[in-house]
């Protein structure tokens, strides 16, 4: 019954997060409309969806930390996954600071058509950077069979 609690919690402070998240985005795309500055807008874009990401895999790395061993990380999820999903997390600020933007006219047009695209994303990074952290319980003087 514990661990229901803390479930409820945990849904309760997520819904919170994503109504408090569109509230600010909402604000900064107004903001953005009367400035004529969209980085924020597109900053929060970005990095939002890599926070929620990150609080997504928040339990599973809480229950890790209370098993035995030693932490390791998988370096070939990391590396092949997360740069992906990083390069089209971050493409709309890429888009802003980089010669991206200029000499690739299609893939600013596919990122502002598909930004759901940027949003999954973001999240799946997110989890990837407190999932790819494991404990290990395998002995190092043991030998694999």
């Amino acid at each position: 019954m514990k661990k229901f609690g803390y479930y409820i919690i945990y849904v309760v402070v997520l819904v919170l997060l994503l109504y408090f998240g569109s509230q600010i985005y909402q604000h900064l795309r107004v903001l953005a409309g009367r400035t004529y500055q969209p980085f924020p807008e597109v900053a929060f874009l970005s990095f939002f969806p890599i926070f929620i990401g990150l609080f997504l895999a928040l339990p599973n790395l809480l229950s890790k930390a209370k098993e035995q061993g030693s932490w390791t990380i998988n370096w070939i999820k990391l590396i092949t996954i997360g740069t992906v999903s990083l390069f089209l997390a971050l493409a709309p600020i890429l888009i802003f600071f980089s010669p991206i933007g200029q000499h690739a006219p299609r893939f600013v047009l596919w990122v502002y058509q598909f930004n759901q695209a940027v949003t999954i994303s973001g999240v799946v990074f997110g989890y990837l950077l407190l999932s790819a952290p494991q404990k290990s319980t395998e002995d190092k003087n043991s030998q694999r069979v």
